[in-house]
């Protein structure tokens, strides 16, 4: 792909320009290094347009004149490098409607903002731009301050959104059971005379639980599976050390399972089921944790036969109507921002609780940056 630092506008009539006679697409223009914009254009006097409308906005550009190399760059995880999307509506051999709508089939509104470039100023067009998933939409021949505003726009929105998404995590940390902390502790000293060799080990297993739940990587958008599954192992071992024979934990989940996901987003889920299913009875009871990879998603399925729950307490939970339960809420809050979909929860009173949440992955069961999927039409509710 050609790179081109361009520092002087373009000329029009494409005369006397270096970049006139390297007209090669796809190209990438530097502007500074911001914001990762995706132009698909295959006009090279409206792509010239653009550029010199974009030139003092500080963004990294992209330039591609056919759908084909969109979808080429969709399934080999380049486009997830891209911050927002220019995309003309009439390109050869593929449209720009089809290009929306395989775009939002990996990515919802806030998280890849899609404006459509249409030459015709004809409400149907509109209709059918944000049919296909458009967040907007700008008339040719295009206004420059008309397009810098809107762009600047919908960048803003997109940072507000993941900022939110950020703070409700953030929130979820803040507010981690300082009972559990008190306990473990309590355990260790207990331990450390009895059996200090098991003490040893409990302190090395809270030391991991603590720096895994505050990391700074929790701040990024996706972790490995790996790193998830260890805090949940670490939380574990220290709850059946706590509660011994009222906690068993039964595990399907292979060796080297590699795909990302959101992260503290399977630990609070089995938190909540033994501290609020399980140890809701004198006897306690089991936790069964099971990961299923396919080519398309990982399923991932944590169930107990704790007390369970009822209709309208699954509703508050998820419709954040509720003051208790924040790791519930905030698991099925990032999972919807993120995949269009949240937690699927199946609960009867007195019968236990089954939570299972779907994490889209590549054909080779990796993901390279953002993997993402906006379901539409999806149970957004998340109860069955």
């Amino acid at each position: 792909m050609k790179d081109l630092a361009i520092e002087q506008p373009f000329d029009m009539a494409g005369n006397g320009n270096s970049v006139a006679a390297e007209w090669m697409l796809p190209m990438k223009v530097d502007y500074g290094g911001g914001a990762r914009i995706l132009v698909v254009e295959d006009d090279p006097v409206n792509i010239r347009v653009i550029l010199h409308t974009l030139m003092h906005e500080k963004y990294n550009i992209t330039v591609m004149g056919k759908g084909e190399e969109v979808l080429a760059a969709l399934d080999g995880g380049a486009a997830w490098n891209y911050d927002l999307v220019l995309l003309d509506v009439l390109l050869p051999t593929i449209s720009g409607y089809d290009i929306c709508r395989r775009l939002r089939e990996h990515s919802n509104l806030f998280d890849l903002p899609i404006i459509m470039l249409t030459a015709r100023n004809q409400a149907g067009d509109a209709l059918a731009g944000f049919e296909a998933g458009a967040n907007d939409y700008v008339l040719k021949p295009m206004d420059g301050s008309e397009l810098r505003m809107r762009i600047r726009t919908l960048l803003s929105l997109k940072q507000a959104a993941e900022e939110h998404v950020h703070l409700e995590m953030a929130l979820w940390q803040a507010q981690m059971n300082p009972h559990f902390i008190y306990n473990t502790l309590n355990s260790i000293a207990s331990l450390n005379s009895e059996a200090p060799d098991q003490a040893q080990v409990l302190l090395i297993q809270f030391g991991n639980y603590l720096r895994a739940s505050f990391r700074a990587h929790n701040r990024d958008r996706f972790i490995p599976f790996a790193k998830e599954w260890a805090l949940v192992q670490s939380y574990l071992y220290i709850e059946q050390v706590r509660f011994s024979d009222r906690l068993s934990v039964e595990l399907d989940v292979a060796d080297g399972l590699q795909f990302e996901l959101p992260p503290l987003t399977l630990q609070p889920i089995v938190e909540n089921a033994i501290r609020h299913g399980i140890m809701k009875r004198r006897e306690g009871g089991t936790v069964a944790i099971a990961v299923r990879l396919t080519s398309e998603e990982a399923i991932i399925t944590v169930a107990d036969n704790g007390v369970g729950m009822r209709r309208e307490v699954i509703e508050a939970v998820l419709e954040a109507r509720t003051r208790g339960g924040i790791g519930l809420v905030n698991t099925h809050k990032r999972l919807t921002y993120w995949y269009g979909r949240g937690l699927c929860i199946r609960s009867e009173p007195d019968q236990g609780t089954e939570i299972t949440m779907r994490i889209p992955v590549r054909s080779d069961n990796t993901q390279n940056g953002m993997i993402r999927m906006m379901e539409a039409g999806g149970n957004h509710s998340g109860i069955m």
